[in-house]
């Protein structure tokens, strides 16, 4: 898929489980009751996750596909080992 359909699918479904939250948050009370637990469970945090990964697209791209082209290639963020950087006496 290309980035361009990944942002519309992210996009449009964060926009209908909005409108479905906003939905179940105007209705009267004893309407929206039997909705609580779905909302909680599913609506919720489908909208967290999708909201985060339209906001981080471009780093989670990145990251993908850095993993696609060698998997076994270490991640270069990680930290040099703690021997290497500091010796006994730069401690105070």
């Amino acid at each position: 898929m290309t980035p361009r359909t990944i942002r519309l699918l992210l996009r449009s479904g964060h926009v209908a489980l909005g409108v479905i939250l906003g939905t179940a948050v105007y209705l009267p009370t004893a309407w929206a009751e039997p909705l609580r637990p779905l909302l909680a469970v599913a609506v919720v945090p489908v909208l967290a996750v999708t909201g985060l990964a339209m906001w981080q697209q471009a780093r989670l791209r990145r990251l993908l596909s850095s993993r696609e082209r060698d998997p076994r290639r270490p991640d270069s963020r990680e930290p040099a080992s703690r021997g290497a950087e500091f010796s006994p006496g730069d401690h105070p």
